[in-house]
């Protein structure tokens, strides 16, 4: 948000690190957002607190807590701040060609991919003057809320909240894999029940000492397994397979290069573990400025390189 201020009163620029310290919880989630030290942040509350004349927050060593007062302020002036955080961006959007700040946000798992790295640089430079903004979660955010252009997600845009349009880009599937060493360590399962009795390293997005697999026509096999690390980051259970921790699943993009290089195998290939698909989903009714138009584009353009996604 640029630095308005009225001449009198409230600065704007104080009233919007106090909208930030409730809606992260912190002094310092609000510093991070803005990129300022939190310093600067309890600094721009207490004037805010001066020129209200009135205590919004209750700061202890460890935490602050929003006081009634501070409660209902939040209510009512945080949607004034994002209508007029929106209007900014329509004005600055006026021009054709795409500038300003691209907030993106994405999953952990695709963001730490090399292939999206390039994605990025390559999007800047065809358009030098747009300033992109990434932030890799997991947590399903709301992207009008919380200020977001647009974000990639798994499967369609009404997954995690109503609200979102978007474009798919790429269709994914999943298998079981494991390393060499540890095939040559507890034998190579040859057919799907005979998985029992393995270690199982998988995301929690999965089913714990068990796994799904299914055929061409979408019939499934369920196979009993026992799960030893469970954890939220597909590259990390690739990497526990490819050390040898288990039998794993694993998506093809991630698996594949491992594969090439004869540090993972697959197991039963003609059954799939898991298959979805990645979209990029914006706010609906939302005015897409020329920078989201552009990166959407971009995106969907090189969707469909296989090495994007690895």
């Amino acid at each position: 948000m640029v630095a308005l201020m009225q001449p009198e009163g409230v600065n704007l620029v104080d009233l919007d690190a106090f909208v930030r310290v409730v809606e992260t919880g912190s002094l310092t989630g609000a510093a991070e957002q803005l990129g300022v030290p939190k310093s600067t942040v309890s600094r721009r509350v207490a004037r805010l607190e001066d020129a209200l004349g009135l205590p919004l927050l209750t700061r202890s060593a460890r935490s602050v807590t929003v006081t009634e007062d501070g409660l209902r302020l939040h209510a009512r002036s945080a949607p004034a701040l994002r209508q007029l955080a929106e209007v900014e961006r329509e004005l600055d959007d006026r021009a054709e060609t795409p500038t300003g700040v691209l907030r993106l946000t994405t999953p952990q798992d695709l963001g730490h991919s090399t292939g999206f790295a390039r994605l990025l640089t390559d999007f800047r430079e065809r358009f030098p003057e747009v300033i992109v903004e990434v932030e890799l979660t997991n947590r399903v955010l709301d992207l009008a809320a919380e200020g977001f252009d647009l974000a990639l997600r798994p499967n369609a845009p009404s997954v995690g909240g109503g609200g979102l349009v978007g474009r798919r880009i790429a269709t994914h599937g999943a298998g079981l894999y494991a390393s060499p060493a540890y095939l040559a360590r507890r034998g190579r399962p040859e057919l799907p029940g005979s998985l029992a009795g393995h270690d199982l390293v998988h995301h929690r997005v999965l089913p714990r000492d068990r796994v799904v697999l299914r055929r061409d026509d979408d019939t499934e096999v369920e196979l009993a397994a026992k799960s030893v690390m469970v954890c939220n980051d597909f590259w990390l259970v690739a990497a526990a397979a490819v050390q040898g921790g288990g039998v794993a699943v694993i998506p093809e993009m991630m698996a594949e290069p491992h594969v090439e290089r004869g540090e993972l195998e697959r197991l039963f290939p003609a059954l799939s573990a898991m298959r979805g698909s990645l979209w990029v989903v914006w706010p609906e009714g939302r005015h897409l400025a020329p920078r989201v138009r552009a990166f959407v584009d971009h995106i969907v353009d090189r969707s469909g390189r296989p090495e994007l996604w690895r």
